[in-house]
């Protein structure tokens, strides 16, 4: 489907030598910019289901190859990360559907999109000195997951709390669950979002759309960073547990009590495994912060080359590490639920970028949302859209097949050609296909042999080689008759080398007090039964 652009034309004489533009610093342009001569661009964004203006995200890139903020919106940027990546993460959020922006003479590029179900924009308009030029963007939806029952959610947002509602508008995003207590930081106002938010701290934006006032993360880089979602209005004392020095397990067991849920940030900070094996979390970041709009950042202090030797130097090895490490806690035994996260506001992410889908059956309610999410209704992603059954039933549903194999369905939805699809077996890809599209989408069904008990998930990948674009399905579990579900010896030797790690430390490092070493040790010491236990079943 092509875009359909309106063009209205209007000029007006204004004088624009060497005045300032949105981007300039204490006062001055840089003597390149100087030199230059701009004209404007005004322009509106249309919804072309609705014939209503929309918010939206957009990048404005001059004759000159620099990008530009409109006058009025909400501006993006993290120049922090330029030099470390490659890449600022530079756009602006048309807050009312309109925008207008000075841009120096010649071609400028103007890209706009929402979300992962509408068709980006492209188009070149032509900016001469003195002009404005004056445009309608017609934005088309190519794909309409709510009307399905699939609710996308951002899981790691720094926003604005002020700012959410129209950013969630711009990118079509049904949830968000910002981390308003932050370590020692805590979002400014916040009493005040307490007191207009329902029983549960959620806020609605509209029928689509809501966001809890309240979410909470611990983040140090020694132990391992843990989200803790829907503790309603509940304050949990993250500073207190940081400033002491005590493990995650205590405020684990406070958002339990809170009636929240537990999220292991990434699945390979030094204590991931921890607070999965004893913390029990309920889901992990695969679709995870670290999964930049463009280029990614390496993981640390952990490294792939721990876990093996042969995956690949940059994105395709991160992601390559990030499934595998996803699966190898599925072997071993923990039902955790992949989730997705792009920290907009701290790295340079747009909201949204990386999201997981939730299938909700009934009324899309904060509740009802993060219920299946916990159940396994979902797969997440930074591009295109997969959803998997399984004889019929749905992710995170168990199967009992009576004949040796299983009918596995693949629906994948893309505006990207792919690169891949293929189906993953307790973490082996046992089927491996190369869809064709029609009308940006196929279906790929195979039989599948099953003579054990473990689980099934899907996987795609975009075809292209700037970054890696993805979706990974939560796992269908499988049991066969006679075959008990054995942990996967592989997966339970890393964790408990690991873990042996941290006993280690907990004996001869550092702590803030006899308190919390005391504290990390009894929490290491019972993953470490754990994962012992587990070894002795494990195959």
């Amino acid at each position: 489907m092509k875009n359909t652009v309106i063009c209205i034309l209007t000029v007006t004489v204004l004088a624009i030598l060497n005045t300032g533009c949105e981007r300039e610093q204490n006062g001055e342009l840089p003597a390149e910019e100087s030199r230059l001569l701009y004209g404007f661009l005004e322009a509106k964004i249309i919804d072309s289901g609705t014939k209503e203006p929309v918010p939206a995200r957009v990048y404005a890139i001059g004759s000159n190859d620099s990008l530009y903020f409109a006058e009025s919106c909400i501006p993006y940027e993290k120049p922090q990360f330029l030099k470390r990546i490659g890449y600022s993460g530079e756009h602006f959020t048309a807050v009312d559907g309109a925008f207008t922006v000075k841009l120096p003479v010649g071609a400028a590029t103007i890209r706009i999109e929402r979300g992962k179900e509408f068709e980006p924009i492209d188009e070149t308009v032509v900016i001469e000195a003195g002009q404005t030029i004056a445009r309608e963007f017609m934005l088309n939806r190519w794909i309409d997951m709510a009307s399905r029952g699939w609710y996308s959610g951002d899981l790691h947002v720094h926003r604005s709390l002020g700012d959410l509602g129209v950013l969630m508008i711009a990118e079509d995003l049904n949830v968000t669950t910002p981390q308003t207590v932050w370590g020692l930081k805590r979002e400014p106002g916040l009493d005040e979002w307490l007191a207009k938010a329902d029983a549960s701290g959620v806020i609605r934006v509209d029928d689509r759309r809501l966001f809890s006032v309240l979410g909470h993360e611990i983040e140090r880089f020694r132990n391992s960073a843990v989200l803790f979602h829907h503790t309603g209005k509940t304050v949990l004392p993250v500073a207190d547990i940081e400033e002491r020095g005590l493990p995650n397990m205590r405020l684990i067991e406070n958002a339990r009590a809170a009636g929240g849920y537990v999220e292991a940030e990434k699945p390979w900070w030094p204590e991931s495994h921890i607070d999965i094996a004893a913390g029990r979390a309920d889901f992990t970041g695969i679709a995870n912060n670290h999964f930049t709009y463009k280029s990614y950042l390496p993981e640390h202090p952990r490294n792939r080359t721990e876990f093996g030797s042969d995956y690949a130097e940059g994105v395709e090895g991160y992601a390559a590490y990030v499934l595998d490490l996803y699966y190898a806690y599925l072997n071993c035994g923990f039902r955790v639920m992949p989730t997705a996260g792009s920290a907009s506001g701290v790295l340079p992410n747009p909201l949204g970028y990386n999201r997981v889908y939730v299938k909700v059956d009934g009324g899309f309610t904060y509740d009802s949302w993060f219920a299946a999410l916990k159940a396994g209704r979902c797969f997440v992603t930074n591009g295109p859209l997969l959803v998997m059954t399984v004889n019929g039933s749905d992710t995170g549903d168990t199967v009992n097949p009576s004949g040796g194999t299983v009918r596995v369905r693949c629906e994948v939805s893309s505006l990207v050609p792919l690169d891949r699809l293929e189906i993953v077996r307790d973490g082996g890809v046992v089927l491996a296909v190369e869809p064709e599209l029609a009308e940006n989408a196929t279906v790929v069904e195979a039989d599948i042999p099953v003579t054990e008990s473990g689980w099934l998930a899907a996987r795609c990948f975009e075809r292209r080689d700037d970054t890696v674009r993805f979706a990974q399905t939560a796992p269908v579990f499988v049991e066969v008759q006679g075959r008990e579900f054995a942990p996967k010896r592989y997966a339970v030797e890393y964790f408990l080398r690991k873990t042996n790690e941290l006993v280690v430390r907990a004996e001869t490092g550092e702590f803030e007090s006899d308190e919390a070493r005391n504290a990390a040790m009894d929490v290491f010491m019972s993953a470490k039964f754990l994962y012992e236990d587990l070894l002795k079943r494990s195959q």
